[in-house]
């Protein structure tokens, strides 16, 4: 079996609160997701306590490596799945969208002292280099602005709100964030503002504190050498109340120093680790331990991941420990964070000689090498685990799938015994054991058990779709209700509603991708008809009946188009009018217009069936667009950008096939829709220009060359339709409304 390239599977790297790496766009969609491929279905302590359902070789490997010690009946205690619970909440409450730091407690405070100007915000994202100004990271954190926001407190106790100390204090510290952001993508190098030392004889206290905004200054502007010096003097001062925090924040500035150049700088990697370490176990560091775990961590994890990794998997699973293991294989395995598939003869051997992190990898590789291990490494253990990864990978026609098959078939793990029931069934669908796997999902779809995740039986669902008898059981199992719909903005896989997130959402049923491409390119308009007079939901029978009757016009089958009209009139209020004029029309022209006066009303208006979402008309123009140059369009992938494969449908016959060929074929040769519209309605006008609908169809025929998906045509017949809208029906109201062509 061919498995899906794991997708982003980690989210950014986060370096306790002080350093992230380079920023990434992200793009924005909104999607239904009727299985989760990136994790598990909400609420995630389900999946915690056990219950993993279909397990997707794609899941992020926080899911995954709880998943094998399920797997390897090495269950976790509820210590355990609190810390992993804790561990995914804080990864979707994070965002790796832009680099806001909570400045607002600063500027609050900031903004109460006398004389100083007020500032609404700071820029804390820098640009890596001059020379790398398209990759920032974030470099003043929300800790650095709490802990600004403490020093100017006790100065204003100290001192008083305004004396000299305070503003003088204040300004510095200006002058300290000012070197945390960079102008972006401009080619300009940033500005370095370090603010003075204090006179000799100036108060002691302050001085300190001077010292500590100069080091900070150098840091957040890239003087790491000075950085470094200055903290390490901070540090050796043992009046300083910055002495620990300095000795600190010096291994990082060493860390940051080594990492931000393309090449990191091993040998100063390895110092910072030698002095992290030694900060480690000085019990005057207590209070910083959890800092200086992380930045050990971190340094270990890139100058030796193996040993790193090795040691982590020995300890028990908490919230830092699994955070760490899987952040420390992603940087491994994927350094670049970019998704690529992972590739089991390119894993390091090293890496391989631990059976945790080997199953993880080997369950997620893509290649042959994978999936031979993983068969072979079940048939010398006989265990769930590599039974799960074997069955997952193997084809049907392996020599050895029949003794898979049977093996999952006899396994009585209770963590696996879906993800065998779904690969026992796609393998016995490929060896042609239709009907044996139809009673098999039946049995479970009729009654779905009570640790059977939703997500899962949704995929078992699509699975049985494949093998519909006939347009019921296809509308049967190729609606279904979403468990989110997920916009994306941030994290991936992340439930709009809140809702959602507990598993109590209330989602409208729809048709899959899988179903959606079946409409578009496997139904002739006979068929789609069939659906659209079935048990289904109202709003998807009207969207079949209508994107149908959409194709049976632009292909000039009038017979079915009149049969789908009287179909969808009943269906949507706002067409019904309009449904009405088409009907009445007694010659093919006069049904031609009055087809593309009701289409070019409604943006909606597409040959093609809706999945997911469905197109309407609730936010005008920019809801659907009509359609483009030969509009046969399937669902090229789902929300992840996985491809959705296109099946053909059993009870389809050679006749019905025959259909659908002449259909589409007559279809390919559709002009996108404004120029559709302008050529339908420029033809009708110059036989009927005294039809009362005529200066109402030309303004709606313009408006479709704005917003309408368009060719090197479109200009010059939106121009024509303006030019004959302006001269033929001046003063018209709808004439007022149309004073450009596009």
């Amino acid at each position: 079996m061919k498995k899906t390239a794991a997708l982003a599977l980690s989210l950014t790297f986060l370096f306790s609160a002080h350093y992230q790496p380079p920023a990434q766009a992200c793009s924005f969609g909104s999607d239904p997701y009727f299985t989760y491929t990136l994790h598990p279905d909400f609420p995630m302590r389900n999946y915690a306590v056990g219950q993993l359902g279909i397990l997707q070789n794609t899941y992020a490997r926080s899911y995954l490596l709880v998943a094998q010690r399920y797997l390897a009946d090495k269950p976790l205690s509820k210590e355990e799945q609190s810390g992993v619970e804790a561990l995914w909440k804080e990864r979707f409450d994070s965002t790796y969208m832009g680099c806001s730091a909570n400045t607002d407690s600063w500027l609050k405070l900031r903004g109460t002292i006398p004389g100083i100007t007020p500032i609404k915000s700071i820029d804390t994202e820098r640009a890596v280099s001059k020379e790398d100004e398209y990759n920032t990271y974030c470099n003043a954190q929300s800790s650095a602005f709490e802990t600004a926001t403490k020093t100017l407190q006790t100065l204003i106790t100290k001192y008083g709100i305004g004396s000299e100390q305070v503003k003088q204090w204040t300004a510095a510290q200006d002058q300290v964030f000012s070197n945390a952001g960079s102008p972006q993508y401009s080619g300009k190098i940033p500005v370095i503002t370090i603010p003075t030392e204090l006179p000799a004889d100036a108060d002691a206290f302050l001085k300190q504190e001077r010292n500590y905004q100069i080091a900070a200054a150098n840091f957040y502007a890239q003087n790491f050498d000075d950085a470094i010096k200055q903290f390490d003097a901070i540090a050796a001062d043992s009046a300083s109340r910055w002495k620990q925090l300095a000795a600190y924040l010096a291994v990082r500035a060493m860390v940051r120093k080594a990492n931000l150049p393309k090449v990191m700088d091993k040998p100063l990697m390895e110092q910072a680790l030698k002095k992290s370490r030694e900060l480690a176990a000085d019990p005057n560091f207590a209070a910083l331990k959890s800092d200086i775990d992380a930045v050990t961590s971190f340094v270990a994890a890139r100058i030796a991941p193996n040993e790193h990794l090795q040691e982590l998997v020995t300890q028990k699973l908490t919230q830092d420990n699994a955070s760490e293991i899987t952040k420390t294989l992603d940087n491994f395995i994927d350094p670049s964070n970019d998704g690529n598939a992972v590739l089991y003869q390119d894993v390091p051997a090293e890496l391989k000689k631990n059976p945790v992190i080997d199953w993880i990898l080997a369950f997620q590789s893509t290649d042959d090498a994978g999936t031979k291990h993983s068969i072979d490494k079940w048939k010398e253990t006989h265990s769930t685990e590599w039974l799960v990864a074997a069955i997952a990978a193997i084809d049907s026609d392996d020599a050895s799938a029949n003794a898979v098959i049977a093996a999952a078939k006899a396994n009585k793990s209770n963590a696996a015994k879906w993800i065998l029931f779904h690969h026992v069934n796609r393998l016995e669908a490929d060896q042609n054991k239709t009907e044996a796997v139809r009673v098999a999902l039946d049995k479970v779809i009729n009654a779905p058990p009570a640790d059977l995740p939703a997500g899962s039986l949704n995929e078992i669902k699509k699975q049985r779709l494949r093998l519909s008898r006939d347009v019921n059981e296809f509308v049967k199992f190729g609606v279904q209700t979403p468990l989110a719909i997920c916009s994306d903005g941030g994290i991936p896989q992340l439930p709009d509603e809140a809702a959602d997130l507990e598993g109590k959402g209330k989602n409208k049923p729809t048709f899959t991708e899988e179903a959606g491409n079946v409409l578009t390119l496997k139904m002739p308009l006979s068929q789609l008809r069939q659906v659209a007079t079935k048990s289904i939901p109202t709003d998807l029978r009207n969207d079949v009946a209508w994107t149908a009757w959409v194709r049976a016009v632009l292909i000039g089958d009038e017979v079915e188009a009149k049969q789908l009209a009287l179909i969808a009139q009943p269906l949507n209020k706002a067409k019904s009018k309009m449904f009405a004029e088409y009907l009445a029309a007694m010659t093919p022209e006069a049904k031609k217009f009055a087809a593309v006066y009701l289409m070019s009303h409604f943006s909606s208006a597409r040959p093609n069936a809706s999945a997911g979402v469905l197109q309407d008309d609730s936010y005008g123009d920019s809801s659907g667009w009509w359609w483009s140059e030969k509009p046969v369009e399937a669902a090229p992938n789902d929300g992840d950008g996985a491809k959705v494969e296109t099946f053909k449908p059993l009870f389809i016959n050679a006749a019905q096939q025959k259909e659908l060929a002449g259909q589409l074929a007559k279809l390919k040769t559709v002009d996108c829709a404004p120029n559709y519209f302008a050529k339908v309605i420029l033809a009708y006008a110059k036989a009927h220009p005294s039809d009362p609908r005529l200066p109402e169809a030309l303004h709606y025929g313009v408006k479709s060359t704005r917003y309408g998906m368009t060719t090197s045509a479109t200009t010059a017949l939106s121009k024509e339709m303006f030019s004959l809208l302006h001269t033929k029906y001046k003063g018209n109201s709808w004439t007022k409304q149309t004073p450009y062509w596009f």
